[in-house]
């Protein structure tokens, strides 16, 4: 008994197998490092609007956001999953009023997206005084994963806000 199609359906499947193998390839370094970008520039700007409608687009459901660096102002800064995360968002920083960040440097290093650059912010008080900050040193550091940010992580000099709080409340 012989089987003429064997041999053709054996090429069919090895190139099959072939064309899977090449479609389930991690992305490049470059491809990665640019799907990073348009993420995380998007994630940057509407963070940075304060627009929270639109950054909950982007985060990812067991995201998480922290800051090391506010620990000594604020206390521990940090948030698992987007609905603490984007919680955090609407009601920590809706005093905040202004904000405003001017990029020294970024770059897009496969799955990571840094921001660095100084943050001017303007925070209402109960008492209504504003605390203008200005110039502040500031990181982000995103994770980008499938499309979604992963992990935000802000690094801050806070020197410039307490000067400001310790000068709006004298």
């Amino acid at each position: 008994m012989t089987f003429p199609l064997l041999p053709a359906m054996m090429l069919i499947l090895f190139g099959l197998c072939l064309s899977h193998l090449a479609l389930s390839q991690p992305p490049s370094y470059g491809d990665l490092s640019a799907e990073t970008q348009v993420v995380g520039e998007r994630y940057m700007q509407a963070y940075i609007a304060r627009d929270w409608d639109v950054l909950a687009d982007f985060v990812a459901e067991s995201a998480t956001f922290s800051d090391p660096t506010a620990t000594m102002v604020f206390g521990q800064v940090l948030q698992q999953g987007k609905s603490a995360m984007m919680a955090n968002f609407r009601s920590g920083y809706a005093s905040i009023t202004h904000m405003q960040f001017h990029p020294q440097r970024t770059f897009f290093a496969g799955d990571r997206a840094v921001f660095e650059g100084t943050l001017d912010w303007d925070l209402t008080l109960q008492n209504d005084a504003v605390v203008r900050t200005r110039a502040m040193p500031f990181v982000t550091i995103l994770t980008v994963t499938d499309g979604k940010v992963q992990e935000h992580t802000d690094y801050a000099d806070y020197q410039p806000f307490l000067d400001a709080y310790q000068a709006a409340n004298p």
